[in-house]
């Protein structure tokens, strides 16, 4: 983690500093120096206008996967929103926009198809028995040239934030789908798409590829890509188990060592620290702490990536990032920070307070009148479910712990939950009775819980108390996510958003591992006393 000093040690470094490297407040801006800024304001209005959800017709005409074999179409519209979605991104990081190319799309569609034929993922997929040679050839070239891509009722604007994502334990090495999409050069590309015969439950898998191996564009002036990239960045787009990526300049940074390296991420608000030391092994995992270097030709062979442990919980506000033991090209020493300011865009969106407020529904001080979780404070509170945090404060944006949720329905079910001695740990109750009615397996108490944990207690007690059945329809397949949700709680998280429990965002998106925060609990939870009743 930074440490407070240093600001000061950046303003001194300075005259050690290049020119092109500090902005005015000793932080370093990632993507084209050239492209300005984006307000939360334009960001949120680009993704507005280029949304995760696509619920139009994929395929303009279906692609046979047997003999004789059709690499069928996808539709414009389809096409349309993908690109635009990877240019939003695109243009999120500061690198610029790319465009569709007509050779490009119509050898990526072979690839698709080849893969669905397959029914798995491989950049060198076998041929199958009744495939012609010609249809195999150009369908591998895609696949070996492009990014790919299966997801159970997957879009096209889907497989484009997989690609961004890239942090499972066999991609973290490399992020090369991430580097790939975000290359600077890159200027053109292709894409292709094939549902498939291969299904998982409801779901039907489907396979995407997205031709990478263009470098047509020209060159930008940069000193370094990241992701997430400097400046305002929405969370929904960031979780806490990706890995951040900073591409450095060739041109301007020597090829770094993951040895002499160590990274400190830095919670503005409240100063927590993560350190991430070159000198120590991590290993490759979908989650946890991690550190690489990676110099491989993913769009550009220069990459630092890494990840902290959080322990729980999402990104919100500011974080500073602090790299030591980076080179300029010249073989000196050189300071590196910049910062990164997670913001909601959902938020921007909730109408101003009125300029004569009602009174305050609570009498907790960072509870402001108005806010979009104040009723469902009131109500959480006023039912006696669960209490501030101490003196005058809630903590609204706080995470709750799976142990106080248990404890909050042991006593909504009419439970004493209050410690009868001493020696009793505060939860121990409400976690005995979470365990005895089978709410929870009582583990991992400590642990921040997510949304689709809290649906899945939810749906528990709806089980246990009022005979929740699961609804006729399901609802995930048509959700941006809903092929993200844990197969162990697809059945809580339908029902919660049959009964408007669990409202996606702005996006469509249920976010089913982000940590609920204390006012989302009440919230969920006066929905679920009040609407699904």
């Amino acid at each position: 983690m930074r440490q407070r000093i240093l600001a000061a040690l950046l303003c001194l470094g300075l005259l050690l500093t290049p020119a092109w490297a500090a902005e005015g407040d000793g932080y370093l801006r990632s993507g084209s120096l050239d492209m300005p800024p984006l307000s939360v304001r334009e960001i949120a209005q680009m993704l507005a206008a280029n949304p995760l959800a696509f619920s139009g017709e994929t395929m303009a005409r279906q692609p046979s996967l047997s003999a004789p074999y059709d690499p069928g179409q996808v539709s414009q519209a389809a096409l349309d929103a993908a690109v635009g979605r990877f240019n939003a991104l695109r243009r999120l990081a500061g690198v610029p926009g790319v465009w569709l190319d007509e050779d490009y799309n119509a050898r990526a569609q072979y690839g698709a198809v080849l893969l669905a034929a397959n029914g798995s993922l491989s950049h060198h997929p076998a041929q199958p028995a009744d495939m012609d040679d010609d249809f195999y050839a150009r369908g591998h070239n895609a696949t070996s040239s492009s990014n790919i891509y299966q997801g159970t009722n997957a879009t096209l604007t889907q497989a484009v934030d997989a690609f961004f994502d890239d942090s499972d334990g066999g991609n973290l090495p490399m992020l090369g789908h991430r580097r790939w999409m975000l290359n600077p050069t890159m200027s053109k590309t292709g894409l292709g798409f094939s549902p498939s015969n291969a299904t998982y439950g409801p779901y039907t898998y489907n396979f995407a590829t997205l031709w990478a191996f263009d470098r047509s564009g020209d060159d930008i002036d940069y000193d370094f890509i990241a992701w997430p990239a400097s400046g305002s960045f929405p969370e929904s787009l960031f979780h806490a188990d990706q890995a951040w990526s900073v591409t450095l300049n060739p041109s301007r940074y020597a090829t770094p060592s993951r040895a002499e390296l160590t990274v400190t991420l830095t919670r503005e608000a409240d100063g927590a620290s993560w350190t991430l030391s070159g000198a120590q092994d991590y290993p490759a995992a979908d989650r946890g702490a991690y550190l690489g270097v990676d110099t491989a030709n993913y769009g550009v062979a220069n990459a630092i990536i890494f990840r902290p442990d959080l322990g729980g919980g999402g990104y919100e506000g500011t974080y500073t990032v602090s790299i030591q033991g980076l080179k300029d090209s010249r073989g000196e020493p050189v300071p590196f920070a910049y910062q990164v300011d997670f913001f909601d865009p959902d938020r921007l969106d909730e109408p101003p307070a009125p300029a004569q407020p009602s009174a305050p529904l609570t009498a907790f001080a960072d509870v402001a009148p108005g806010s979009w979780y104040e009723e469902a404070v009131a109500y959480a509170v006023g039912q006696g479910l669960f209490n501030g945090v101490g003196g005058d404060r809630f903590d609204p944006d706080g995470p709750m712990t799976r142990a106080m949720v248990m404890t909050v329905l042991a006593r909504l079910d009419g439970e004493e939950t209050a410690p009868q001695s001493p020696l009793e740990s505060w939860d121990i109750r409400g976690r005995r009775w979470a365990v005895t009615n089978r709410i929870s397996d009582g583990l991992n108490t400590d642990s921040a819980i997510t949304l689709e944990e809290l649906a899945t207690m939810l749906y528990r007690y709806a089980q246990l108390r009022r005979g929740a059945q699961a609804p006729v329809s399901y609802h995930l397949p048509n959700l941006p996510d809903g092929n993200t949700v844990s197969s162990w709680a697809a059945d809580a998280a339908n029902w919660a958003v049959d009964e408007g429990i669990l409202i996606g965002d702005q996006d469509g998106r249920l976010n089913p591992q982000r940590t609920a925060t204390r006012a989302q609990v009440a919230t969920l939870l006066q929905r679920f006393l009040t609407e699904s009743a």
